[in-house]
């Protein structure tokens, strides 16, 4: 996963803070928060709130939806910061199972 660079970030996360949707969500949860030694938002929001989703099993096909929730505004906000002052403890066994799930969204 490349580093974000923090101008994108911000705008991504601006937008998602302002309107949270799922389409927002899907933009930002990869997204390398920096400054957080190399922390996704989705991993910053699973080490805050042990009831995030971990895997993307999840699909309704009536929906569109891949998301079983996605976080508010509020939770984002808490994890960013979280991570931003180190006080995210994943575990390499979470980080490698988030990465490696990421990808096998259906579409």
């Amino acid at each position: 996963m490349e580093p974000t660079s923090p101008e994108p970030f911000r705008r991504a996360l601006a937008a998602y803070l302002a309107d949270p949707s799922e389409d927002r969500w899907n933009e930002l949860y990869t997204k390398l928060i920096p400054g957080s030694r190399g922390r996704t938002v989705w991993q910053a929001w699973i080490a805050i709130d042990g009831a995030a989703p971990s895997c993307l099993s999840h699909f309704d096909e009536a929906t569109g939806e891949r998301w079983p929730r996605i976080p508010d505004a509020f939770t984002v906000r808490r994890a960013v910061r979280a991570a931003l002052r180190g006080d995210v403890p994943v575990s390499l066994g979470a980080l490698l199972d988030t990465q490696a799930r990421a990808p096998r969204v259906p579409r």
